[in-house]
């Protein structure tokens, strides 16, 4: 499902098709939508804007759209998003899938604050294969709608890229000769040369417990042992 508002969360409160307006019975070729997260509405797609404008001429039926912008997605559909209180883009700019567009509203021919949202395909026609529940996947029922925006990350996707980043900090801890010789082998002598002379024994037989710092100076220690012919490995 695509998503209109900022912050992802919405209310159908008109579906496309057929539908009772004031006591007459006519084709809505959109959705409206009513955003609950905000009242900014953000790009559908890439593409490029074709219109960022009011008309005034109630000799043209646009009028009843009031502030509206057309934005041509990149893949060749014109979106219409009709009645805003203001405007955020110009004619000819081209825009990201995300950005903000304008700001839902009440202008021209509308009973409350909402955004008609309309898909037609490149020919400027509604059809069967192109319209607005199909193009954006927004249910063609009334109710509200959360979209989770690309960039959102949940509560334990960010504990766990919380912890995951703790787990990396903390020292490395050898617990077994047998990962020492496997992993560390350039230490493994050194400490096992130690060992046998009874300078380092670890926390107890069945775990060493030993940090990454200590073996480190440790197996410097080895170093400056047999230089000095203390011991031999």
């Amino acid at each position: 499902m695509l998503n209109p508002y900022k912050g992802g969360k919405f209310r159908v409160t008109s579906k496309y098709g057929l539908r009772v307006l004031n006591g007459s019975q006519a084709f809505h070729s959109g959705l409206d939508l009513v955003g609950e997260s905000s009242k900014e509405l953000v790009a559908l797609c890439n593409g490029t804007v074709t219109q960022s404008r009011i008309v005034t001429n109630k000799s043209d039926l646009t009028w009843q759209w009031g502030n509206y912008v057309c934005l041509k997605a990149d893949t060749g559909e014109l979106i219409f998003y009709c009645h805003l209180s203001e405007r955020k883009v110009y004619k000819g700019q081209r825009v990201k899938k995300g950005d903000v567009i304008g700001i839902e509203g009440n202008t021209g021919y509308s009973f409350g604050s909402h955004c008609h949202l309309e898909v037609r395909n490149a020919s400027n026609k509604v059809t069967d294969e192109v319209n607005t529940p199909k193009f954006t996947g927004i249910p063609n029922t009334i109710g509200t709608y959360t979209v989770k925006e690309e960039n959102e990350m949940t509560k334990k996707e960010i504990q766990k890229m919380i912890d995951d980043a703790i787990e990396k900090s903390k020292p490395r801890v050898w617990h077994y000769w047998s990962e020492i010789e496997k992993e560390a082998p350039w230490a493994y002598k050194p400490l096992m040369a130690l060992y046998n002379k009874n300078i380092f024994q670890g926390a107890d037989p069945s775990d060493l417990k030993l940090e990454q710092t200590k073996l480190e100076c440790l197996v410097i220690i080895a170093r400056s042992l047999k230089k000095l012919g203390v011991i031999d490995y």
